[in-house]
């Protein structure tokens, strides 16, 4: 079974408690570190190394503890009886310099009503470890350690031939909590103390960490929800807009141009249609798909530029709506930033109003072979009042100041002016 040994080196004059693996038949071997011995001594299952580690002449003075803070109490106590009280002072002071071991008021020792006996044969198979206690006896001429049950009397397990004298003596104790022994050491109260307000102020921290990082938290799913509803009324926002168009009568572009009035409004229908005619176009293609967009061919047909109109149909000036035209405007720029007011106008006064009821009845072409009696008496009434509208309107209305041509690129009407 695994036990401690408490020896006495000669080289040193030193009484060590080591486990039973490192003497062997008078030899003690010793770890060549300090930081080896701390480790390993108070290991009752560690084993030498004989090869590496140092060889001292020893001699056995008690064995069979069971543990390691017994075993040091022991060793403590024969440094006390073996020595003077000169040296025992110079003893104490070595003893509590050595690394193996913690000084011995911290060790756990429950010494009571103790005995000391020594045996002439160093009869060592008689000795009988307890857990409880550990008596060490003594005599003149030699010198042995033997083990006595709590509360009893009598020595048991001892030949009783070879005990020449038995002397009790009370020992001092030094009654340990259990809980200050880690690793097989005795933690002093003060040190524990400390760990404790140390643990205690860690614990502080990471509790204050961690309310600013739920706090932060917190904030960052705020803005995450503030974020997404956003999102969603940009969206129904945009869906609103989306339904507006095309305005298809009178009354819904009075209304419009009404709520162009609110500049956070209008700047979200300017986002709104850039986002249609885009950022590259040349700014014949994005009028024509923007103005698309806003209006249907029925309603461009009951307005004229300046409103006049000899027809007798009653129209309505298309150059008053001043916050339409500027929306316009911005979206166009913003597709081609060549474009103009002046091309604005001309654009609308000859491109679109002047052929709105051509685009609103764009003629059939007509192709080779296909004479015009197969054309519907329709078309051919509608091709008729659509030439008297461009005349009529053409000698009523001036070209733009800077000399610009009158004639519009307009893809639908160059389609149906192709026939015979």
């Amino acid at each position: 079974m695994d036990h401690f040994k408490v020896v006495y080196i000669k080289e040193s004059q030193e009484i060590e408690p080591v486990p039973h693996q490192w003497e062997a038949n008078g030899i003690l071997y010793w770890p060549p570190t300090k930081s080896e011995t701390r480790k390993k001594q108070s290991d009752v299952k560690s084993v030498s190394i004989p090869d590496k580690w140092t060889k001292y002449n020893c001699v056995v003075k008690a064995q069979g503890i069971a543990l390691f803070v017994h075993a040091s109490a022991t060793a403590d106590k024969l440094c006390q009886e073996t020595s003077t009280d000169d040296d025992d002072d110079q003893r104490r002071s070595e003893s509590s310099r050595r690394v193996s071991k913690p000084p011995a008021r911290y060790y756990n020792t429950i010494l009571k009503d103790a005995s000391e006996t020594f045996s002439s044969d160093n009869d060592v198979d008689n000795i009988r470890v307890l857990k409880s206690e550990t008596i060490v006896t003594k005599n003149s001429t030699s010198n042995n350690c033997v083990s006595k049950e709590n509360n009893s009397n009598s020595i048991s397990n001892i030949n009783i031939n070879n005990v020449e004298h038995v002397e009790q003596e009370q020992f001092d104790t030094t009654i340990v909590n259990p809980e200050n022994v880690i690793n097989g050491f005795i933690v002093p109260e003060s040190d524990i103390a400390k760990l404790g307000d140390l643990i205690t102020e860690v614990s502080n921290v990471l509790g204050s960490k961690i309310s600013d990082i739920s706090a932060k938290i917190d904030h960052l799913e705020e803005l995450l929800l503030k974020y997404q509803d956003n999102e969603t009324r940009n969206m129904e926002k945009i869906e609103e807009t989306e339904q507006i168009f095309s305005l298809e009568n009178i009354e819904n572009v009075i209304i419009f141009e009404g709520k162009l009035n609110d500049e956070q409004y209008r700047q979200k229908i300017v986002g709104h249609l850039r986002r249609i005619t885009g950022s590259a176009q040349p700014w014949k293609t994005a009028s024509y798909k923007l103005s698309s967009t806003l209006f249907t061919k029925q309603l461009l047909t009951m307005y004229s530029w300046t409103g006049a109109s000899r027809t007798g149909i009653i129209k309505k000036p298309f150059q008053q709506l001043v916050n339409i035209l500027d929306v316009f405007y911005q979206v166009v720029k913003y597709a081609d930033s060549t474009f103009s007011h002046s091309m604005k106008e001309q654009f609308f006064r000859d491109g679109i109003l002047k052929h709105s009821n051509t685009r609103l009845n764009p003629k059939k072409r007509v192709t080779k072979g296909q004479s015009k009696s197969n054309i519907l008496p329709d078309d051919l009434r509608n091709d008729h009042q659509d030439n008297e509208d461009t005349e009529k309107n053409s000698t009523s209305e001036q070209d733009v100041s800077d000399g610009t041509s009158n004639n519009i690129n307009d893809p639908e009407i160059n389609e149906t002016n192709e026939h015979d």
